[in-house]
């Protein structure tokens, strides 16, 4: 696929790259081809892979003692990397070409309308000159694979109760996620130490400040939103002892939820919580963080 640029003559910047789609861990390949109209001093030629989400948030505010909303939108980089492919050189007036390569992250979120949120990636390529600068852009189509992280251990702590969470590192939206949750005691056992009931939970919160929003929002107060998408009863009436009580579980998330990030005054961040209730009105928790991409 060939992007073109006319922009900052005498210096014309094509963009080329290998595919038209890309699945999270591959190599995105890619050329340009740089047409100098005369003599120039290119200072640098530089390309970055870039990974925006994009979207609209109610923002709320206060005007004559009454509360109104409006939709205001917002733009968040999550990922940035930069090549520089050639510095500092004289180009003659001919045609010349520089290639290299990006490896998409193996948990890069694919793109596409995401809730309230749309992810979108981009490759963009830069000839800085003293004055002027020609750039050329493609927008690059990342596509869910479908395959979630590797399995790692989480260790949670309740009271003196013990758990150990085998969950994918991160998990992609869309997909069916399968976890071993552990639990048991630690030290000493109290004869009544056991769960009437053993939940999991799967919580995002999501919050837009409204610096971020957008500059002229500064009467709007941050959107903010917490939805439970999965509750999962594991087990009722287990005792508990030294000895770790296993139990499977397996859950679906939907293809349109808001991918994990955080960028200091935004953030969309995702909890797996374990809840024991050991009477009416006792019960202990405890969360772990999840990676949703």
């Amino acid at each position: 696929m060939v992007f073109g640029s006319l922009f900052g003559n005498p210096v014309r910047l094509s963009l080329v790259v290998d595919k038209g789609s890309y699945v999270p861990g591959e190599d995105l390949v890619y050329r340009v081809e740089v047409e100098a109209k005369k003599d120039v001093d290119l200072k640098e030629l530089k390309a970055e892979l870039v990974g925006v989400l994009r979207g609209r948030a109610t923002c709320w505010y206060e005007e004559d003692d009454e509360r109104y909303s409006r939709d205001v939108d917002f733009s968040l980089t999550l990922f940035r990397r930069e090549q520089v492919l050639v510095s500092n050189v004289k180009l003659h007036k001919g045609r010349y070409v520089y290639s290299g390569r990006f490896n998409i992250p193996v948990d890069a979120a694919h793109s596409g309308k995401r809730g309230i949120v749309e992810s979108e990636w981009f490759l963009r390529v830069e000839a800085k000159r003293t004055f002027r600068s020609s750039r050329s852009e493609a927008k690059i189509n990342v596509i869910n694979s479908g395959v979630n992280g590797a399995v790692i251990a989480k260790n949670l702590r309740f009271g003196n109760g013990a758990v150990v969470v085998r969950l994918p590192e991160y998990i992609r939206a869309g997909t069916r996620v399968r976890g071993v949750l552990q639990i048991g005691v630690v030290g000493e056992r109290s004869p009544n130490e056991y769960c009437r009931e053993l939940l999991i939970e799967v919580v995002n919160s999501v919050r837009i400040d409204r610096y971020t929003i957008d500059v002229h929002a500064d009467n709007c107060d941050e959107t903010m939103f917490t939805k439970t998408l999965v509750k999962k009863k594991l087990a009722e009436n287990i005792a508990l002892s030294s000895q770790l009580y296993e139990l499977p579980f397996e859950f679906y998330l939907p293809g349109d939820v808001v991918p994990s990030f955080d960028v200091g005054r935004a953030y969309s961040k995702w909890l797996l919580t374990v809840t024991c209730s050991k009477g009416l009105l006792k019960k202990e928790r405890s969360s772990i963080p999840l990676k949703v991409v």
